[in-house]
């Protein structure tokens, strides 16, 4: 009869980790590369932040970047003239309060507006 050491014998056996709420689906956000001229820490880098409307997944970004928003909304939090936002293949209706639904697995697109003739 072989003896087991008390530590032994209450080990459990190695298990894989169960994913956690951190690893689940989030929506992407990518941008023209003209915003990497004022927050170099996106070039390069996959930005994934919780699902909600567009202004959520805004203010998620801005904490990652403070001041973004200055950049894509102006003073009343509306989306600026020049700027245009979509998520999967749709524009942006509300542009105004920005309450367009961001699926988890959904991607927003922020990218500058075409003008002229």
């Amino acid at each position: 009869m072989r003896l087991i050491a008390p530590c032994q014998a209450t080990r459990k056996p190695h298990t894989r980790m169960r994913p956690t709420a951190v690893s689940r689906i989030m929506p992407t956000v990518k941008m023209t590369p003209h915003l990497y001229r004022f927050f170099p820490m996106f070039e390069n880098r996959t930005i994934r932040v919780p699902a909600g409307s567009v202004a959520e997944v805004l203010r998620a970004v801005n904490d990652i970047a403070p001041g973004f928003t200055d950049y894509v909304l102006d003073e009343s939090g509306a989306l600026r003239r020049h700027v245009n936002l979509s998520v999967n293949d749709t524009l942006v209706v509300d542009r105004k309060s920005l309450s367009d639904h961001v699926p988890d697995d959904g991607t927003v697109y922020i990218f500058q507006a075409l003008s002229g003739g």
